[in-house]
């Protein structure tokens, strides 16, 4: 009991300490979220790397969550946390120092880390991290390997922080979110955007489709599939134009997703027509996914009333 009081107050202090100067400025701004217990998970061969421990990991972990302003430290008065308050896991993927790219060039310590936050009613949520430092050759490897630690946990943490921002944003305040240059900030718009089936977004969606980043163009279309409407379809057909046939095969999948007049008679023309052989044959699949759903969403639908039928059973 006396090493886990004295493990709070470890935790208390770190974290105020961390907080410190901008506590009036948290205060006034994010709701502060309770974290009421923390675990970490760390192989030992990542812990001699490191040269810490879980106890010091966990108590990293903590003051970067408390530094964002959001998060502070409330140690449970029972066993377990307060309902309301988040239950912390932390992970260090790897640790590792990477060779210096050019010859006389300097090594790099990189460190990855992922901090899960759940709570009663199964809330959860989870990001990662990733910090690197160069190698000062000043008190070992280690030293440097646990400043890029504290940056991961700091990158995990504010990953973290813009999450519970997003989730408590209206669709009209996410939206503009869609054309920030934050490529984190834009990630959570398109997934929470996605999951919330806002028809509002579709524009913003679409505005991403002519961008050069082919990673965010197909989170994009992935979100336009989660949406599900099918008045989509033309700006992703629209999309396909002079465009490789990796991403042509894409659309095509996700046009067989969203249905509707206009993919299939785009999926028809490509099927037949596409000069590439591999996008001709994923938009007949395609095609024929389209036909299959379209077919078992017709035989779910109740049988027409027969003509004159409450007249004869009258009769």
């Amino acid at each position: 009991m006396r090493a886990n009081l004295l493990r709070a107050a470890t935790f208390l202090l770190l974290a105020t300490l961390l907080a410190g100067g901008c506590r009036k400025a948290a205060d006034e701004g994010p709701v502060r979220e309770g974290v009421g217990a923390i675990r970490a998970i760390l192989l030992s061969s990542t812990a001699e790397a490191l040269g810490a421990d879980a106890e010091e990991l966990e108590t990293r972990a903590v003051g970067a969550l408390a530094a964002t302003g959001r998060f502070e430290w409330i140690p449970p008065k029972g066993k377990d946390p307060a309902p309301q308050h988040w239950s912390a896991t932390v992970e260090v993927l790897f640790a590792r120092v990477l060779p210096a790219r050019t010859p006389g060039g300097t090594s790099t310590a990189d460190v990855a880390t992922r901090i899960t936050l759940s709570r009663e009613g199964g809330e959860r949520l989870q990001a990662e991290g990733r910090g690197q430092q160069e190698l000062s050759f000043q008190g070992g490897a280690a030293q440097d390997l646990l400043r890029a630690l504290d940056a991961a946990l700091a990158s995990a943490a504010g990953h973290l922080d813009a999450e519970l921002r997003a989730l408590s944003q209206t669709e009209e305040e996410l939206i503009p979110d869609l054309s920030s240059d934050n490529p984190d900030r834009q990630d959570i718009a398109i997934r929470i955007l996605a999951e919330r089936r806002s028809v509002a977004a579709i524009p913003g969606l679409v505005a991403l489709l002519s961008g050069e980043d082919r990673e965010r163009q197909l989170k994009a279309v992935g979100a336009l599939v989660a949406i599900g409407d099918p008045g989509a379809a033309p700006a992703l057909i629209d999309s396909t134009s002079l465009r490789d046939p990796a991403y042509v095969i894409q659309i095509t999948y996700a046009l067989a997703e969203l249905g509707g007049d206009d993919a299939e008679a785009f999926l028809f023309t490509v099927s037949n027509g596409h000069q590439d052989a591999a996008v001709r044959q994923a938009a007949s699949e395609a095609l024929r996914s389209l036909k299959s759903k379209e077919a078992a969403a017709q035989a779910l639908l109740p049988d027409p009333p027969t003509p004159g039928g409450d007249a004869a059973e009258n009769h």
